[in-house]
């Protein structure tokens, strides 16, 4: 029947598998339903840098919605009315699969997804590492120092970077070599050994082959969390600098080889795209390709008894 043709096209376009469903299609309508899913987090984790990319997308989304609804229009044509589902099921399946999308896409919504390209942030973050960013953490709170956070630099807003907060609004902060001041206070640091973060030896190798690097645990207000710096370069230092209000100074944890608040100035607070919060995938180039002691690895500032 015609009416029924238009309602399976109709429930398609509300939610991508139900149409699906109202002709009993069960196998085709989990599998649509499974990619209805899939579009809404490569959405939410992906910051796609070009128009081409996101045009391509939305592309995509469109063919496949507008086979999903072409799908059920034609099979609503063959389907016996003895055989649908009463439409009480129906509507809970229907409010079933609206509720996961909606759940779905708010996660995509909170979350994005960062690549590690440089060594700025050794010893924390290795080349290869894919990194979640939570965009919602700073709605109902600030940076604090010691946060990791995800940012466009007033440089180059184009591209975003991954380091850490050291100053916060109001502040004054000093350098003095390896050592930061703020408001005349050293935050304190503990030597540590490369070994004891896994795998951090052969990337300081691999980046720097000819430098002999040191790692520190810096700490500050009960939080810590390690730097690092090469001995053989003499360090950067910075002037007394009151932070404006409603900007921070950030540093990547490779101290010696960070083009960060340093170089550039200030952050303002606008630029933030959120916080790291967690590693979800490690790749190297070497046998096994994969870092799996990597995996799952939480980047919130560890807090000191």
């Amino acid at each position: 029947m015609k009416k029924h043709s238009w309602i399976a096209a109709v429930l398609s376009l509300l939610a991508v598998g139900l149409g699906q469903v109202f002709n009993t299609q069960y196998k085709k309508a989990a599998f649509f339903f499974a990619l209805g899913l899939i579009s809404l987090l490569i959405k939410g984790h992906f910051l796609f840098q070009s128009f081409l990319a996101v045009l391509l997308f939305v592309l995509v989304n469109c063919i496949v919605l507008i086979f999903t609804m072409r799908d059920a229009w034609i099979h609503a044509k063959t389907t016996s009315t003895n055989t649908r589902l009463p439409w009480y099921i129906l509507l809970l399946i229907a409010c079933g699969m609206l509720g996961f999308y909606a759940a779905t896409k708010t996660y995509a919504t909170r979350y994005d997804t960062l690549q590690v390209t440089s060594s700025t942030s050794l010893p924390t973050l290795f080349t290869g590492d894919l990194i979640y960013i939570d965009k919602w953490a700073y709605k109902k709170s600030f940076p604090q120092r010691g946060d990791l956070i995800a940012f466009a630099p007033p440089s180059n807003t184009q591209v975003y970077y991954v380091m850490r907060v050291i100053g916060l609004p109001n502040e004054k902060i000093e350098s003095r070599g390896a050592e930061v001041l703020i408001n005349n206070i050293p935050l304190s640091r503990v030597a540590k050994k490369t070994s004891d973060i896994l795998g951090l030896s052969e990337q300081f190798q691999t980046s720097y082959p000819q430098s002999q690097f040191t790692v520190d645990q810096e700490s500050s207000e009960s939080r810590v969390y390690f730097i690092s710096y090469d001995l053989d370069i003499t360090h950067w230092n910075l002037d007394s600098l009151l932070i404006p209000n409603k900007s921070y100074f950030v540093m990547g944890d490779n101290r010696s080889y960070s083009n960060d608040s340093r170089v550039w100035g200030v952050l303002p607070e606008t630029n933030i795209l959120g916080t790291a919060v967690q590693i979800y995938m490690s790749y190297q180039k070497e046998f096994p390709f994969i870092r799996w002691e990597r995996i799952g690895k939480k980047l919130t500032p560890e807090t000191s008894i």
